[in-house]
């Protein structure tokens, strides 16, 4: 673990970190600390980074606006995976186009890992609040289940952080070794470049949902193809 600048003590914090960011979702609190930019800031910041932690986080957020919580519609679960995210590329030096284009493709898969725990844990807590005549016996059991909920709901978000925060900056670490360059100029940074360029692109569609989205991918790589000649 000292190879990636993570011990026992750093996991320690950010799974309780994590714990509180997944709980603020939705369960409890709801005082935005779960916002991509906020979450990865944080993750940074646990592990001494937090321009680092931002940076992934702000990825992350442009992201997340491809999908907001309208209704039913299902969408990752962003703030811990932009707290592991942003640890993990903190952990590996918060330097290297390469190695912020991987933790940001991690944290969009862990985020949906992330999802698919939130639907099985509000599988268990339906199960929890199934027996009625038990919870009418004693209306106070029902405020013990509702409790047992939010703890849960934390845990899952502390398992997953402690799962995959190592491995990310494992892998982070590995891309700082491994940038590579085409006639001068690095691939890492132009797909960077034509990822934000996309997402931004992305992002601006669900936000004015009057405009199309292939005219705004268009402009976003022109101004990405740009960027990289320049380069």
């Amino acid at each position: 673990m000292a190879d990636v600048g993570l011990g026992p003590m750093d996991l320690l914090l950010l799974a309780a970190a994590a714990a509180l960011v997944g709980v603020d979702s939705v369960s409890w609190l709801q005082a935005m600390i779960s916002r991509p930019i906020v979450a990865g800031t944080l993750g940074g910041a646990l592990v001494g980074e937090p321009a680092a932690g931002f940076l992934v986080g702000a990825f992350l957020e442009l992201f997340s606006f491809r999908h907001p919580p309208y209704g039913a519609a299902r969408y990752p679960d962003v703030a811990t995976a932009s707290l592991i995210a942003g640890a993990g590329y903190a952990a590996a030096g918060g330097t290297g186009l390469g190695s912020l284009l991987l933790v940001i493709v991690a944290g969009w898969g862990i985020g949906w890992l992330g999802t698919r725990s939130v639907h099985l844990l509000r599988s268990l807590n339906t199960r929890l609040a199934a027996d009625s005549a038990f919870l009418a016996r004693k209306p106070g059991r029902i405020e013990t289940r509702q409790r047992l909920g939010i703890v849960l709901d934390g845990f899952r978000a502390a398992l997953l952080t402690a799962s995959f925060t190592i491995p990310v900056a494992l892998l982070a670490t590995f891309a700082n070794r491994a940038t590579v360059d085409w006639q001068g100029v690095s691939v890492a940074g132009g797909l960077v470049v034509v990822g934000l360029a996309g997402v931004v692109g992305s992002g601006s569609r669900t936000i004015g949902g009057a405009f199309k989205l292939w005219p705004l991918l268009l402009v976003g790589a022109a101004a990405a193809l740009t960027a990289v000649t320049l380069l």
